[in-house]
């Protein structure tokens, strides 16, 4: 079919029409995958586990396979979840979703009971995935702070975490600011810069690589003598406790990035 020949009117009602098969497809696939976890033949067709059957059988990626094996879970304890998925009154993303969050909770020793997690499945009920979570914080604030690094391939992690309003609007600011530099600068773009302006400033060992290549260039610092007074003056030439940068970031260098190794003999405090 040729969806630009097709009217307004049929177009809305073909995309109500399928959207209402898909609800009741996705509900018939998790019920499929219940019985196949429930009688664990996954196993007999040589798979070690519900989800790698279906990241390898039937190429669902880790996200989307991760979502029904949750909602197969939840099924175990609240099996009327798989009508609400079928009436569309609770989507798989928040099934899912909730099952996540019990297996969080049972991590720290707050399991739920069936009936308590029939309880929070009926206070999920017609609530956005945002919504859901928002109530999974109420029950629990230290799920707001949690943080994770997750390794998702040899060059590549996925960090989560959680971050005040206000410094997300300085990350926004940061993020209009370079707009001009590339104006579809990616999170992970724009902390990378930051990262590479941050170590270029304090990093110590590439202060003393900067000050070796000026060096071996014949770019030194300039030496300015210390002020001194009058009755030092009288005694002899100018004198200095200025150390020359190249021999400062040579220590650094050295010493692998510690800072000073000046040790003072009453205190035994580093410099």
């Amino acid at each position: 079919m040729n969806l630009k020949l097709v009217s307004d009117d049929e177009l809305s009602r073909g995309t109500d029409s399928l959207v209402e098969s898909e609800r009741r497809i996705t509900a018939d696939v998790i019920k499929h995958l219940f019985e196949i976890n429930h009688r664990r033949l996954y196993l007999a067709r040589g798979y070690d586990s519900l989800f790698t059957m279906l990241t390898k059988k039937y190429r669902y990626c880790n996200a989307t396979a991760m979502l029904r094996v949750n909602a197969v879970r939840l099924m175990n304890d609240v099996p009327g979840v798989i009508e609400k998925i079928e009436s569309g009154e609770m989507p798989v993303t928040v099934v899912a979703n909730i099952q996540s969050f019990l297996n969080l909770e049972a991590k720290i020793d707050r399991a739920y009971s069936k009936e308590a997690k029939l309880e929070l499945v009926e206070t999920c009920l017609g609530k956005s995935v945002l919504e859901v979570q928002k109530e999974f914080v109420r029950r629990n604030p230290e799920i707001e702070k949690r943080e994770s690094v997750r390794v998702v391939s040899a060059d590549r992690v996925r960090v989560s975490h959680s971050m005040s309003n206000a410094l997300e609007e300085k990350l926004q600011r940061i993020k209009a600011l370079w707009s001009h530099v590339d104006p579809n600068m990616t999170r992970e773009m724009l902390i990378d810069r930051m990262a590479e302006i941050t170590l270029e400033k304090i990093d110590p060992i590439r202060k003393a690589e900067r000050s070796r290549r000026r060096a071996s260039t014949g770019l030194n610092e300039v030496r300015v003598p210390e002020v001194q007074n009058e009755q030092e003056e009288s005694e002899g030439p100018t004198r200095t406790r200025y150390v020359a940068a190249e021999d400062s970031h040579a220590v650094v260098l050295e010493n692998g990035g510690r800072g000073c190794d000046f040790v003072d003999a009453q205190t035994v405090k580093r410099c």
